[in-house]
């Protein structure tokens, strides 16, 4: 699923109705089946850990982590994006017994289309020697059309486990798909039967849509499990995309010296400007075995704002008994805003957080700003956390820091885009956080 001191120092301490596509026989699930698909029942969570927790659960001595969504749609010729719907999840825990779940009646899939009955779960058991993290999401009905044709499943199911037992660690992936139609110019198409999809198998309407289902990933190593699934990717012609029915799971062991978390991003935004080619790196709850992990995007272009090329990177390790170490860094080389009213270059974030027992260093050494232009003229950078505003334009603030007991959070650039002193979007250039949980 599911990061400046030195590496020496650091080891020291897709809504359109189907009525106006033509679907019509075989495209909506019965009420029964629906039913079926929301159904949930309890999580089991008995036996043998380390101790209790808190109420109802028991720990363990492994991080577990899980998340699942319905469905998540990105539009092409508007450019929108969706949240998640029915987002849960579980992050960071060594506790068996926790249970998550959320559900949505409807979703338009920005004008895509339209799902229903999506419910999602994710939870985590111990029992008689086997502690599993698991997660699960469901989606009754759901269409993806335009006005040329379109695509319908029925109850999809999607699962994942991931698990530790007396022989190591361990993945499964689960899939059922009880319907699956689709139409071009109103007339009904052959498609294959549901039970016939083999993972990973692409069904394509030429010239409409490619649909990909049931993608599976993951790993399992002698120190911990991930598993992945998407029940469903729909990629339109336009280049629009909804995926959906996603469920993902870990569990990792040797996490003493605590629940590692971080996240280094290249573009964070309030939704309002539209930000491709954003990158993040984040730091599992193990961490990453005391190696940097990086990630880059090429520069991006949109009306009145440029950002150069960005790095992005995050470092975690386990030091000891009470001991760790997180970093997250993120780079970006230029930015502009307007007709390069402003300029600011060499912008970097960095967020750092030591442990050693009781006591947690957090830092923001590393962060660092290169130039700043305004009108063509090379202006003194504001201190960090103080701002300088171009009326009409944007105001913008250099390392802004927040700092909590046991983490840090650092962005390298915020700007404020306002029109007249109205502030109509926010951006941080280069986002950082470190943590790590005592549990």
């Amino acid at each position: 699923m599911f990061i400046s001191a030195s590496e020496s120092e650091a080891r020291g301490v897709v809504r359109r109705r189907r009525a106006a596509t033509g679907l019509t026989a075989g495209v909506t699930a019965s009420a029964a089946l629906a039913a079926s698909v929301l159904g949930t029942g309890p999580a089991s969570a008995a036996g043998d850990a380390d101790g209790p927790s808190k109420a109802g659960t028991v720990r363990t001595p492994f991080a577990l982590e899980g998340l699942a969504f319905g469905t998540q749609a990105r539009g092409q010729t508007v450019p929108v994006q969706s949240s998640q719907t029915a987002l849960v999840v579980l992050k960071c825990t060594k506790d068996a017994g926790i249970d998550r779940s959320r559900g949505v009646a409807n979703d338009d899939l920005v004008g895509l289309g339209q799902a229903s009955g999506i419910a999602t779960r994710t939870w985590t058991t111990s029992k008689q020697g086997v502690v599993t993290s698991h997660a699960r999401s469901k989606i009754g009905d759901l269409t993806v059309a335009n006005v040329a044709g379109g695509l319908t499943v029925e109850a999809l199911v999607v699962t994942t486990r991931t698990w530790h037992d007396d022989e190591g660690y361990h993945r499964a992936h689960g899939f059922r798909l009880a319907g699956l139609s689709g139409e071009v110019g109103g007339v009904p198409i052959e498609l294959p039967a549901p039970a016939d999809i083999d993972p990973g198998q692409t069904i394509s309407i030429p010239g409409i849509l490619r649909a990909t289902f049931d993608e599976r990933s993951g790993t399992v190593t002698r120190r911990g499990a991930q598993a992945t699934s998407t029940g469903l990717v729909i990629e339109l012609a336009d280049g629009s995309k909804v995926s959906a029915g996603r469920a993902q799971t870990a569990i990792s062991g040797g996490v003493v010296g605590g629940l590692l978390g971080g996240r280094a991003q290249s573009v964070r935004g309030s939704g309002l400007v539209e930000t491709r080619n954003v990158v993040k790196k984040s730091v599992s709850c193990r961490g990453t075995d005391g190696e940097w992990r990086n990630e880059a995007a090429a520069a991006f272009t949109q009306p009145g704002l440029k950002v150069g090329a960005t790095t992005v990177g995050a470092f975690g390790d386990q030091l000891g008994q009470g001991e760790a170490v997180v970093r997250t860094r993120a780079r970006s080389a230029r930015v502009e805003i307007g007709d390069e009213q402003i300029v600011v270059t060499a912008i970097r974030a960095q967020s750092n957080v030591v442990r050693n027992g009781d006591r947690y260093t957090r830092t923001s050494d590393g962060t660092h700003l290169g130039s700043l232009t305004v009108d063509g003229q090379e202006r003194p950078l504001p201190s960090p956390g103080e701002s300088l505003v171009v009326p009409g334009v944007a105001r913008i603030t250099p390392g802004v820091v927040a700092r909590t007991s046991q983490g840090i959070t650092v962005v390298g650039l915020r700007i404020e885009l306002l029109e007249g002193t109205e502030i109509v979007e926010t951006l941080d250039i280069a986002k950082t956080n470190a943590h790590i949980d005592n549990r």
